[in-house]
């Protein structure tokens, strides 16, 4: 992908602030330019796959998750990318207190993968604006 269609990048330590950070980073970079039941959308699902990159990545001590957001072809584009190289990320059947996350992506976002050429990378594009 070109760098053309980013409008931040931030890199986070991976623990219990990371999700927070990652919300008021694209509300920052997405809000002027989304309408605000899109930007309510986007909030939650940049938190759920950066709070999944917390919880199962398995790398060094040092971890990382690396957040960049954009537009592209009329759609808003994130990127989750951590150190992780082993394990499926998988949507699962929730269970009570889990296992919503990736349920929730799928639900929300038009579209949504995974890429394990350099760690782990879980993308999705939602529409930059709702149908009405």
């Amino acid at each position: 992908m070109s760098t053309e269609w980013r409008c931040g990048q931030l890199t986070l330590q991976s623990g219990p602030g990371a999700p927070a950070s990652a919300r008021a980073a694209v509300a920052r970079w997405l809000g002027p330019s989304v309408p605000a039941d899109t930007l309510d959308d986007v909030r939650l699902v940049v938190s759920e796959l950066v709070t999944n990159s917390c919880l199962h990545v398995r790398a060094p001590v040092d971890r990382t998750v690396r957040l960049t957001a954009g537009f592209v072809a009329g759609q808003i584009r994130l990127e989750v990318r951590d150190e992780g190289r082993h394990g499926a990320v998988l949507r699962r059947t929730p269970e009570g207190v889990g296992g919503f996350g990736l349920n929730l992506v799928a639900a929300i976002a038009e579209r949504w993968g995974v890429d394990h050429a350099d760690g782990t990378l879980v993308w999705c594009e939602l529409p930059a604006a709702r149908a009405a």
